[in-house]
């Protein structure tokens, strides 16, 4: 009997797992495509001979931090729905320190840097956000039992 408890346990967690892990794939791709499009268009604008004082640094990396941001967002919005609204604010941490730490040396050197450190960061929120979540999913089954 209790081989069939743990059994249904991974299959729950499983279940939950393939249910966030499939709908953050198919954010990811959305977001990628539309990143990706933008880029071209912005690319082709250069080409063209426009945005001709954009900084070519500073978009790619805000659009690269831009997604690396949904990403994160995604997974703690999964959190903040099961209410674990400390587990969903300790990834923003990770972020805020290393763009302070990053961000504000990189923007004396040169203040097109910051964007680079903005997309850094974001990568480390984003990181910190999908372990914080797969650590909350790890936990899924006890959750879910004692709160009823």
């Amino acid at each position: 009997m209790l081989r069939r408890k743990r059994n249904g346990c991974g299959g729950f967690r499983r279940g939950v797992t393939g249910f966030l892990l499939g709908g953050l794939g198919r954010y990811a791709l959305v977001l990628i495509s539309l990143s990706l499009a933008m880029a071209a268009g912005f690319e082709l604008i250069v080409l063209a001979g426009g945005l001709e004082q954009a900084s070519q640094l500073v978009f790619i990396c805000g659009l690269a931090g831009f997604f690396l941001l949904g990403v994160g967002q995604f997974s703690c919005l999964f959190m903040l729905s099961l209410a674990l609204t400390d587990r969903a604010l300790k990834p923003l941490l990770a972020g805020l320190i290393v763009l302070s730490g990053l961000g504000i040396p990189l923007a004396d050197i040169d203040f097109r840097l910051a964007a680079l450190a903005f997309a850094i960061a974001a990568a480390a929120f984003a990181a910190a956000a999908i372990e914080a979540c797969l650590t909350v999913l790890d936990e899924t089954p006890h959750r879910y039992a004692t709160a009823f």
